[in-house]
């Protein structure tokens, strides 16, 4: 027996699978019965005979599904699988479920009964997401303190390879691994001396927490990927941010607890065991990630306790590039008392984590500041108390077009939104990230004026900002028009042109203005290797194109009786040179294969007068058109009988109301009214070519 009700509140009752009944029903809803009971009911009507592979979904499930799993058992990871009970337990009072929930039920008097068969997503709240590795993450606080996360399923992972659905969902709600294990002594002694305050040496920066799991308050939580890694950022019950990072496994959809190395017996970081014989043997023991025994060596909890009085799950957090590719900022916003906000910045270490001190640039040696504070008064502006807190890092980006001609989206410069929402209002604030991470501040200003100021006037750039930044040109760019083009030494495009002497090996030029002569031409005059035609300079004051000296670079191939160069007259005519061309007077010649040089070339001088591009000819013919019928079989000779072209998988439109026919042609005889090339658009008939 089988019972669907779909999202119209319609129910279809099923019988070995075929459907027997359907209709609108009254069903109660989870929250007004969290317990459900197997074999009976709440008012007591209890089922006479066997019960076996009780199953619940999330989905409705269509008959032909119902159909295919009903005479199979099921493997717990199926979509939509929320609730499965085989009830083949031979001994004891629990009916195990073997669904990913796992929530058992219990065998009583004439009934199996399981307690919150349905809402235990009702017990979940203060959701979070993230996107890390091309994957969509959810992340929950429940109400009992465990933070709990999912994973959209890509169709890839090994959990849809087992089932062979095809339609990836999410995962199963797995709760997120925390640490739990024994301190590590020689971090925390380590800590006491490096990440505490002069002035008060109880007092931590930060510190490193070996079971934290218990004191996670109930409130949302956040998570920032960066690194490699996906930082879950929560509160603790003390007000101070707790940090874990982890790995997705991208075939489990797991998040597995980051490791770290430590040594195998001792089980610390910084301390190895030493041998009880008496001689100190560093070798005695050595660093792994996981101790003698196997057991993986978690990294510990970081405790932000310079982020202190957090409350209500009302902070975010931020991850931004500073100049230093292996470097990042942190920047945490915190709400505080009344309208407002603390920010907090600290440095990232090279693994990652946090710096608390301040370090020069590895790119230019300027100070990086390692902890920074700022508050910030939203004032009247929030029209009430703080609901939420949310801060998000965006791009300005402007289009601009490339070397090529493409146009592109580069980044200008990277802000940070605030936006504190309030009872009545949303107060949003943007801020301007400087090359070290940190943000401009916001001051407080006088009626009616309006001042944008920052600490630091670096602002960050695009990536490749300075390979465009050129010093200014005093004199005007060393240019010049091209009078010819040739095949030169090495198969590489000989450029005529005056001031080419202006150009030693190494420079790079744009070539601009040139085009290809393909085409069928009238020659005008010839001479022992060339020949003269007219085209049309259409653009160009004078010569074939221009360059123009820019950067730096550095290439080849031979073909017999090819166009081996070609310069514009003064008369603006073009002269073509192709060995043993051929050809007369009044010939039409069919020119194929040149090309055009749009482009940026390294360049080599080869005298006053010209210059080499670092780029291969293109191969181009001249051929008299009265040579093409000996030099090229053009077209098919058909007998008139029984001769026919079978075009496989041609996708003629037969069935088109009308459509085109185009072919050149030569017929054995001319009737009259024929053309020597057909072309007509005609009603479909049928005919045979």
């Amino acid at each position: 027996m089988c019972g669907v009700l779909d999202p119209a509140g319609q129910v279809r009752l099923y019988a070995n699978g075929k459907l027997v009944a359907s209709g609108p029903a009254q069903v109660p809803k989870a929250a007004a019965r969290p317990n459900v009971m197997i074999g009976n009911s709440p008012e007591g009507s209890p089922f006479a005979g066997l019960i076996a592979e009780v199953r619940v979904w999330t989905c409705v499930r269509s008959e032909a599904e119902i159909q295919a799993a009903m005479a199979r058992g099921l493997t717990g990871h199926e979509r939509g699988l929320a609730g499965y009970w085989k009830l083949d337990e031979d001994s004891g009072a629990s009916a195990r479920d073997q669904s990913p929930y796992g929530r058992a039920g219990t065998r009583e008097e004439g009934c199996v009964q399981v307690t919150s068969l349905l809402p235990i997503e009702a017990r979940r709240a203060q959701v979070t997401t993230v996107t890390h590795e091309g994957k969509v993450l959810v992340f929950a606080t429940r109400a009992d303190g465990r933070v709990q996360y999912t994973v959209k399923q890509s169709g890839f992972e090994d959990t849809v390879a087992m089932t062979g659905d095809t339609r990836p969902g999410w995962e199963p709600w797995r709760d997120l691994e925390l640490p739990a294990q024994p301190d590590d002594t020689s971090v925390l002694a380590r800590e006491a001396k490096t990440l505490t305050y002069d002035a008060d040496t109880s007092r931590y920066v930060l510190c490193s927490r070996y079971h934290s799991a218990a004191d996670t308050a109930i409130a949302p939580v956040q998570v920032v990927s960066g690194f490699g890694f996906l930082y879950v950022f929560r509160q603790s019950t003390a007000g101070t941010l707790l940090v874990d990072r982890f790995v997705l496994d991208g075939m489990t959809n797991q998040l597995v607890p980051k490791v770290e190395v430590r040594f195998k017996r001792s089980r610390k970081r910084h301390e190895p065991l030493l041998p009880t014989s008496g001689a100190a043997d560093q070798t005695f023991d050595s660093l792994d990630f996981s101790d003698t025994a196997g057991v993986p060596f978690y990294e510990p909890s970081t405790e932000l306790k310079l982020v202190a009085g957090v409350h209500d799950g009302l902070f975010a957090v931020v991850l931004l590039p500073t100049r230093d590719v292996d470097r990042q900022r942190w920047h945490f916003f915190v709400h505080g008392a009344g309208s407002k906000v603390e920010v907090v910045s600290i440095l990232s270490s090279e693994t990652g984590l946090f710096d608390p001190q301040q370090r020069n640039s590895s790119a230019d040696g300027s100070l990086l500041p390692g902890v920074e504070r700022t508050v910030i008064d939203l004032g009247a502006a929030l029209q009430g108390p703080v609901r939420s807190l949310c801060a998000v890092r965006y791009d300005l980006q402007e289009e601009q077009a490339t070397a090529s001609g493409a146009r592109m989206l580069l980044r200008t410069a990277v802000r940070v939104m605030l936006v504190a929402a309030g009872s009545q209002g949303a107060p949003v604030l943007s801020f301007a990230a400087a090359t070290d991470g940190t943000l401009s501040r916001l001051a407080d200003v006088p009626t009616g004026q309006r001042v944008l100021h920052s600490e630091r006037r670096e602002l960050l750039l695009p990536l490749d900002t300075l390979e465009n930044v050129v010093a200014a040109q005093v004199n005007q760019p060393i240019t010049g028009a091209i009078a010819a083009l040739r095949r030169g030494s090495g198969d590489k495009v000989a450029v005529q042109s005056s001031g080419a002497d202006k150009l030693k090996i190494g420079d790079s030029v744009e070539i601009r203005g040139t085009r290809n002569y393909n085409g069928r031409f009238v020659v005008k005059a010839t001479g022992s290797d060339t020949f003269e035609i007219e085209v049309d300079f259409a653009g160009l004051e004078d010569g074939i194109g221009r360059w123009e000296k820019v950067v730096t670079r550095e290439t080849g191939l031979t073909f017999d009786g090819a166009v081996t160069s070609y310069r514009r007259t003064p008369e603006g005519k073009l002269i073509v040179t192709a060995p043993n061309h051929g050809l007369v007077v009044g010939d039409a010649v069919q020119i194929t294969g040149t090309a055009e040089y749009n482009s940026i070339y390294p360049v080599t001088p080869i005298d006053a007068g010209q210059f080499a591009l670092e780029a291969p000819w293109a191969l181009g013919s001249a051929i008299g058109v009265k040579r093409l019928a000996s030099l090229k079989r053009r077209g098919v000779n058909f007998d008139g009988v029984d001769d026919y072209v079978a075009v496989r998988d041609a996708k003629v439109p037969t069935g088109a109301a009308s459509y085109t026919v185009e072919a050149w042609i030569r017929p054995r005889s001319m009737t009259a009214g024929a053309s020597s090339r057909g072309a007509s658009t005609a009603r479909p008939t049928a005919s045979r070519a």
